[in-house]
């Protein structure tokens, strides 16, 4: 009996001991870890009290607020995110409380996180003081460089395309405008969220910096940049222009219309074949050329997490394998880009072949102040090409404007600047369209654009569409 009784206790000994453990682990080492679970309840009831900064466009424009949401049960004003002007959502992103957890993801939401819930405000001892005295938490506000009336014009332009649009001011990388279709209704998102998440056409999905697409013809701005670095006159001819450009499983056509067969009409009319020669002839400086316009590394975004494809292997690594090599002068091959990194090699020859540094964001302002306090922007602009030959770019690219396959983005009154073009992009080879341009403005800065369009073998209707948002952006009816 007596051992019996021991055993007991001892099993009953070793229970308390491992709890007492269990206890100290989860309560001391691991504390941490469990208030950070998005599912914690004590974040869940933190986050719903939060009081989350605005977040205004340029003129002022609520673009994502806070509102009050009713009572918890203990009496707490709870809170609710709020997004007044769906037009913008692709560069706001979303915060929500959807299936149990705290979701923050992509545009500003992400981006200025800490701001906006006011992390960066607050020290330990506030912290503190807060929960004592049961006050709620309050982010600061932040002013961004959109326009509001610039992305509207620019989602009526899009109508029933899906892909993605970004406008920036030059110099000064200002973002006037980001749109990706398709989106979602923000008013519904915690309903929808899950079904979201599973939509083939990814609705979640911000395609001006997180889409990548092969570039198919749009880098033939980056290979004539490269093809003019090495002296090759515009009006060179080229052989073989009106030869359609034969892979083992798609076909690139050309069709000059009658026009001479030199460079500069062979990048007017969206021509693959000399392009596709020069990375086997000229492969050093179209392989430098496509590392110094960035294709190969995230695009800077001030605060923001960008990407872009795998880099593929250097054009010298390809030895003189003329296919390999002729894919990816033809922007074919493994390589891919973003409309943002599209809009950054717009933007550079509009800045006369210096680099811009973009941010959507130049302000923010604390809790209870009514004063704006500039961020500071990034000012750095590295050349990436000489300035006569990015004036030589400018030739070409309103000769394609003009009298080629970008001729839909011309507009009355304006001098536009653009090329057209289109790729067959992902392992089903489906049809996308590109545009980029760019105008200059009165007082000596620019505004550049870069235009996707999904399942569309239709370059004109790219350069609409960017010619309509140059217009928009300067105020142009």
């Amino acid at each position: 009996m007596t051992r019996s009784l021991n055993r007991l206790t001892a099993a009953l000994l070793v229970a308390f001991l491992i709890m007492a453990a269990s206890v100290v682990y989860w309560s001391v080492f691991a504390s941490g870890d469990l208030l950070r679970r998005s599912q914690n309840p004590r974040n869940i009831e933190f986050e719903q009290t939060l009081r989350r900064g605005a977040i205004y466009d340029r003129t002022g424009q609520v673009l994502a607020q806070t509102i009050d949401a009713g009572q918890s049960g203990s009496g707490k004003v709870l809170a609710r995110r709020d997004y007044p002007q769906p037009d913008a959502l692709s560069a706001i992103g979303y915060y929500s409380l959807a299936q149990g957890g705290i979701l923050v993801h992509g545009g500003i939401e992400e981006a200025f996180d800490s701001t906006l819930r006011g992390d960066d405000q607050l020290d330990a001892g506030q912290r503190a003081l807060n929960d004592l005295l049961h006050h709620p938490q309050i982010g600061s506000d932040v002013r961004l460089t959109l326009d509001l009336p610039l992305q509207s014009a620019i989602v009526a332009a899009l109508k029933l395309y899906n892909g993605a649009v970004i406008v920036v001011d030059v110099p000064s990388g200002a973002v006037r405008a980001m749109f990706s279709v398709p989106s979602f209704n923000p008013a519904t998102l915690d309903q929808t969220f899950a079904q979201l998440l599973k939509d083939p056409s990814a609705p979640l999905v911000n395609r001006v910096i997180q889409g990548t697409y092969q570039p198919g013809s749009a880098l033939e701005t980056v290979v004539l940049s490269a093809l003019l670095t090495d002296k090759v006159p515009l009006d060179s001819a080229v052989v073989a222009t009106d030869t359609p450009l034969q892979f083992d499983d798609l076909m690139l056509p050309c069709n000059l219309n009658g026009a001479s067969p030199t460079l500069q009409n062979a990048y007017a009319m969206d021509c693959p074949q000399p392009f596709a020669l020069a990375a086997f002839e000229h492969r050093a400086n179209v392989q430098q050329a496509i590392e110094a316009f960035g294709l190969l590394r995230p695009p800077a975004l001030a605060h923001f997490k960008t990407q872009t494809g795998v880099p593929p292997s250097p054009l010298y690594a390809l030895a003189d394998d003329k296919v390999l090599l002729g894919r990816q002068g033809a922007g074919q091959g493994s390589l891919t880009v973003t409309p943002l990194q599209m809009a950054i090699v717009a933007a550079t020859v509009a800045n006369h072949g210096n680099a811009v540094s973009l941010h959507m964001a130049d302000a923010t302002r604390p809790p209870g102040s009514t004063s704006w306090q500039p961020l500071n922007v990034a000012a750095d602009q590295p050349a990436v090409t000489s300035q006569s030959v990015a004036t030589l770019l400018r030739t070409a690219m309103r000769a394609a404007v003009t009298n080629g396959t970008a001729h839909a983005a011309d507009r009355d009154g304006l001098t536009i600047y653009g090329h057209a073009s289109f790729a067959l992009s992902g392992p089903k080879n489906n049809a996308i369209s590109w545009f980029i341009g760019f105008v200059d403005l009165p007082n000596g800065n620019s505004i550049a654009t870069a235009v996707v369009l999904e399942n569309t073998r239709d370059p004109p209707a790219a350069a609409l569409i960017g010619g309509a948002a140059l217009q928009a952006s300067v105020g142009i009816k």
